[in-house]
């Protein structure tokens, strides 16, 4: 094979090794989104527990309280999985794992060795170095770019896991603060003072 159409597999090996660790990157960035939907989760907590009493006397009241109690913990328990699933996310990716191969160090080393095993000298076995050399570092750079591109895949199905979590989380947070307002209305509604920050 010649050394062009070595070079041009090279390039095509670099450049789908640099469309994955977009695809990576992209992914990170994606993070920012469950962030901070964990960050006004938070604040959705504090006002649930500021506003949330068992002292509201009806039946009905107590009726709310427990589906408030129950959406509350199922929407701990959606955060807390989607918190997993964002903590299994792999940020570094394929890049990590071993350094991409410095070309012109590998001829050197390969010209060397092809001089004293095989004979050869000067133009011949720099050109053997030079196919050996290509051909490994674009096996190197599609092994690299397929690891990336499963990570990738990985981290998309764990990415779209937290989405869904936090989305029941903030269902159920939201239920949550909506039936806390309802106690406090139903409690109104029977002569009791409102809470404070409503009414």
């Amino acid at each position: 094979m010649s050394i062009r159409s070595l070079e041009l597999q090279l390039d095509a090996a670099q450049k789908l090794y640099a469309d994955e660790a977009s695809r990576r990157d992209a992914v990170r960035g994606a993070i920012a989104v469950p962030l901070a939907v964990l960050g006004f989760s938070a604040f959705g907590f504090g006002a649930l527990l500021t506003h949330f009493e068992l002292s509201r006397a009806s039946f009905s009241a107590h009726m709310l309280s427990a589906g408030v109690v129950g959406l509350s913990f199922a929407s701990a328990v959606a955060y807390a999985l989607a918190i997993c699933a964002l903590y299994r996310i792999d940020y570094v990716g394929a890049a990590a794992y071993l350094e991409l191969t410095d070309i012109a160090d590998q001829e050197a080393d390969l010209v060397r060795l092809i001089e004293r095993r095989e004979g050869f000298s000067g133009a011949r076995a720099l050109g053997e170095a030079r196919q050996i050399a290509l051909r490994g570092a674009s096996e190197e750079y599609r092994d690299r770019a397929t690891r990336q591109r499963d990570l990738n895949a990985a981290n998309l199905r764990l990415q779209k896991t937290a989405f869904r979590c936090l989305l029941v989380g903030v269902g159920a947070l939201l239920g949550a603060l909506v039936l806390t307002g309802a106690i406090d209305l139903l409690g109104v509604a029977g002569g009791l003072p409102p809470h404070d920050g409503y009414l």
